[in-house]
């Protein structure tokens, strides 16, 4: 118990920060951010997916897991994560437009920190 508390009391100046200026339809709502490292599981040979999912500037998504498949190129291990990342930015996009918030234009997704293309 006393591990918790410290914990809470250490992370209670700790926030996410939304900017309305990032929802004006002159900006992009949504920004996602993917990497992948080739090979990194050393045991089997799989590569590791991060993916960073950010609406109006604060995150609302994020993750970091193996990966099903054994990458044979740098290439395959940064499609796949981009790939990943490209569906849950489309799920939370659809997810918005059966809501009534629907999104007009494109969204970033950023591969291992370049643009990779747009949604």
């Amino acid at each position: 118990m006393k591990h918790l508390l410290r914990y809470i009391w250490g992370i209670l100046d700790y926030k996410i920060e939304y900017s309305a200026a990032a929802s004006t339809p002159s900006t992009n709502f949504f920004t996602t951010f993917s990497d992948a490292d080739h090979g990194g599981n050393l045991d089997n040979g799989h590569s590791t997916t991060g993916t960073l999912l950010m609406m109006a500037g604060g995150a609302v998504s994020w993750s970091s897991h193996i990966q099903t498949i054994v990458a044979q190129s740098t290439t395959k291990a940064e499609f796949v994560a981009a790939s990943e990342s490209g569906r849950e930015l489309c799920w939370l996009r659809n997810f918005l437009a059966d809501i009534g918030i629907p999104q007009i234009g494109p969204s970033n997704l950023n591969m291992d920190n370049h643009t990779g293309g747009k949604e």
